[in-house]
């Protein structure tokens, strides 16, 4: 069983300065509770760049893939994350960097403890980061989007990076529409190396990189080929 409540407020202190503040209680009858405050801020500075702030703690207890192969007994995750943003423009031509810090206690990895792999604790991890994305239409049948991020996730005690996490990660996508019934869209997502458990001996799980491609035909009314 799982019950949660939530309580948000957002007022605006100016015409250029707003709040949001709230909190989150959860109860989870398997893996306990926990409350989960968030603190935004948003200051238009003009019509076309917009700061953003915010502070928020989050909490997720283990699923029943982790619970199922766990080593030891999994304690929930609970983490602290900072964010600063500067968004430049507005829909259909904006650009945004963002920087970002999550503390993390007892993320739940796939490791290997005395010869045995299953799930466990990391007791204490960070991951620190940017992100610049940009959105441009250049008209109503062309339009570009895409964001490239670079971030650290390492585990505190020891240093080393956290399993599965790659520093960089990157996403593009390309919309053309030549008819009005007529939509093509190119997706491209990649990411770099990724580090292994610590006591896996292959190499660094390589950089992939992943193209899908979707033609949509709304036929008539009723009928949508994709």
């Amino acid at each position: 069983w799982n019950y949660f409540l939530t309580l948000q407020d957002e007022w605006r202190v100016n015409e250029k300065l707003s709040m949001t503040a709230g909190v989150r209680y959860d109860y989870y009858d398997d893996a306990g509770d926990a409350l989960s405050p968030r603190l935004a801020a948003v200051y238009r500075l003009n019509r076309d760049t917009t700061l953003k702030a915010q502070y928020a703690r989050a909490f997720r207890p283990p699923t029943l893939l982790e619970v199922g192969g766990q080593i030891d007994d999994i304690k929930p995750v609970h983490s602290d994350s900072i964010e600063a943003a500067a968004v430049f423009g507005r829909t259909g031509n904006r650009a945004a960097l963002t920087l970002f810090h999550h503390e993390v206690e007892d993320l739940i990895v796939f490791t290997s403890v005395d010869g045995e792999f299953g799930f466990d604790n990391v007791a204490e991890a960070r991951t620190t980061g940017a992100e610049l994305e940009w959105e441009k239409r250049f008209s109503r049948f062309f339009s570009v989007d895409g964001n490239l991020s670079y971030s650290r996730s390492s585990d505190r005690s020891t240093g080393d990076d956290i399993v599965d996490s790659a520093r960089w990660l990157g996403n593009l996508g390309i919309r053309m529409t030549p008819l009005h019934d007529l939509d093509l869209h190119l997706q491209v997502n990649g990411h770099g190396d990724r580090d292994r458990a610590a006591a896996d001996p292959r190499p660094h799980m390589p950089s992939a990189t992943t193209a899908d491609f979707t033609v949509s035909w709304q036929t008539n009314r009723e009928l949508l080929l994709r």
